[in-house]
């Protein structure tokens, strides 16, 4: 939110967090008068806070405004020596006001909101970066011993490895490096144990590598179909990018439409964060009351139908009027205590429930 236009950081914000960008836009637009670094530190001073507040300067934001938005978010695209040059001076100039270092995205489900047909639904600028340009802005954290917070692309499994080998010290000062997150997810047990280990194994080499992890039940409230985990597989971006509601029933009633999105929730050839078990879910609102508190799959059984097709079925008919919710995570007490325990998490703050509306 540092620097851009309110549009455009509406654009990069509202989809990825599940937030409607029709509060959020006009909300920039009311109370934005800020453009860069020390002008936000300025505005977060006139404010009547209580908290202490630690800032993290965000790579799509400037990467965005120094290539422009058009640019940043093309692949192959890279920012030429001057773009680059303004990005490490933006980044520079943040340090220099007390911001604590960068934040970079790799998650390629995170998607761009907005009305420009060709750039929504496209990931967000930081997804277009190269490790190179990353390198580059992790000089300046390395030298000034400031953090690099990032979000690994689960979707490979492998991505997060190149955010220890970029941590790791040995002939250099070790760079401070803080990912997101450390969570016992349903969709997928083991990978917080291993990076656990991991994160144990790597101080060894001077890595010094941790994880923001919340210290409580990850929940998951969701408007028809409007939240990010349904970015996961290519079928719930293409349902998410059409934002007419009778149009997006359409395509969602569309055989061919469901052959590719029940294949596409089926596979487990790629990462996943949410667990697709539709058994674990319950209707919490609904125009026709006798839904409430129902699964999908119980009402799929009932309906003789796969629950994928009950659940397309009602976001059809209902569209955000079908709220309903589910838990992502962190359900099982005992793990979630070797989570908190482990000396190399920190707990980021306690989770509202996350309303995806």
């Amino acid at each position: 939110m540092v620097e851009g236009s309110p549009a455009d950081l509406a654009d990069m914000f509202c989809r990825v967090e599940g937030i409607p960008r029709a509060i959020v836009k006009p909300l920039l637009e009311k109370s934005k008068t800020w453009d860069g670094p020390t002008e936000y530190a300025a505005h977060l001073e006139s404010l009547a806070l209580g908290p202490n507040l630690a800032v993290l300067l965000g790579h799509s934001a400037i990467r965005a405004s120094a290539m422009g938005l058009r640019r940043s978010l093309t692949k192959g695209v890279r920012p030429d020596a001057a773009e680059m040059r303004q990005m490490e001076l933006r980044l520079e100039e943040a340090l220099e006001q007390g911001y604590i270092g960068l934040s970079i995205n790799t998650l390629t489900w995170d998607k761009m909101d907005g009305d420009d047909e060709d750039l929504r639904s496209r990931p967000t600028p930081s997804v277009f970066a190269t490790w190179s340009e990353y390198r580059r802005l992790g000089r300046i954290l390395r030298r000034r011993g400031a953090i690099l917070q990032g979000v690994p692309n689960v979707s490979t499994k492998l991505n997060v490895l190149l955010f220890y080998l970029e941590s790791i010290g040995l002939l250099r000062h070790g760079l401070k490096t803080m990912l997101i997150t450390m969570m016992d997810a349903k969709a997928a047990r083991m990978p917080f144990r291993l990076v656990g280990l991991l994160s144990r194994l790597t101080r060894w080499l001077g890595a010094d590598v941790r994880f923001q992890s919340l210290p409580n039940v990850f929940d998951l409230w969701v408007d028809g179909m409007e939240a990010p985990v349904f970015e996961e597989i290519a079928a719930g971006t293409a349902a998410l990018h059409i934002k007419d509601p009778v149009a997006r029933a359409e395509l969602l009633r569309s055989a061919t439409f469901r052959r590719s999105f029940k294949s596409q929730w089926a596979s487990r050839l790629f990462g996943r964060a949410y667990h697709r078990d539709l058994d674990d879910t319950a209707i919490i609102a609904c125009p026709d009351p006798s839904l409430i508190g129902s699964s999908f799959s119980a009402l799929a059984r009932a309906r003789k139908q796969a629950p994928v097709d009950t659940f397309l079925d009602l976001v059809a008919d209902y569209g955000e009027e079908l709220r309903w919710y589910t838990v992502i995570g962190n359900d099982r007490p005992e793990w979630l205590r070797w989570i908190m325990k482990h000396p190399q998490v920190s707990v980021s703050a306690t989770q509202a429930p996350i309303y995806a509306t």
